[in-house]
């Protein structure tokens, strides 16, 4: 299986992440064929060997209501 480089991007330590919250532990941004996109990572430890889980987004014009 040959594969083709698509696009490229990075990923930061996340100062809001802490042991005791959900926050990802890296944030960063990746753009794909022209379009840009928000990563997460988390790191995991997969039986006894480190990994990274990763969460994709894309941006959207909705915006959330919160409580207020």
């Amino acid at each position: 299986m040959a594969f083709e480089k698509v696009g490229t991007g990075m990923a930061y330590p996340n100062s809001k992440s802490t042991p005791n919250n959900k926050a990802p532990e890296f944030t960063g941004s990746i753009d794909v064929k022209g379009e840009k996109l928000q990563i997460a990572l988390w790191r995991q430890d997969n039986h006894g060997k480190q990994s990274f889980s990763i969460q994709i987004t894309k941006a959207t014009n909705h915006v959330q209501q919160g409580n207020r």
